[in-house]
């Protein structure tokens, strides 16, 4: 079988370990204006981005993002043509789902608040797909027992 784009099992709780911590500080920074003060960079008048640059929240999406793609790519620990059907199945689902949010938002999401949700959006189609796929591979396993 061919494992291409598959990361070793491990590799899910390292995506864990570097999700949740950069998560928790992007909803801080996002809702309670947390900064970290070791992140920030003095800007000079002339600089195309001027004042200070305080890098949090490019941190935090990135950590996020990183980790949830280290767990989406991650294996089972027996990985076979069934669970890569339930992965491309979930994969499926989630870029729906992730559209048919993102078309009620455009409808319903104004001002600021539709830059908010954007950035939620980012991260809905790896989520989603690990919602579903770990949901799929449970109910695969309960049904076997």
């Amino acid at each position: 079988m061919n494992y291409t784009l598959s990361l070793p099992t491990r590799y899910t709780w390292i995506g864990l370990a570097v999700f949740l911590p950069c998560a928790v500080l992007g909803a801080l920074h996002l809702h309670l204006n947390v900064e970290l003060s070791w992140l920030s960079l003095p800007g000079k008048a002339g600089d195309l981005f001027h004042g200070n640059r305080n890098f949090t929240d490019e941190l935090a999406l990135s950590g996020a993002i990183v980790g949830l793609l280290l767990m989406s790519f991650a294996r089972t620990r027996q990985e076979d043509e069934f669970i890569q059907s339930l992965r491309l199945q979930s994969w499926h689902w989630a870029v729906l789902a992730n559209f048919v949010l993102l078309l009620i938002a455009i409808w319903t999401v104004y001002d600021s608040h539709f830059l908010e949700f954007m950035v939620y959006n980012m991260l809905t189609v790896p989520v989603i797909f690990l919602l579903r796929f770990r949901y799929l591979l449970y109910k695969n396993r309960s049904a076997n027992d």
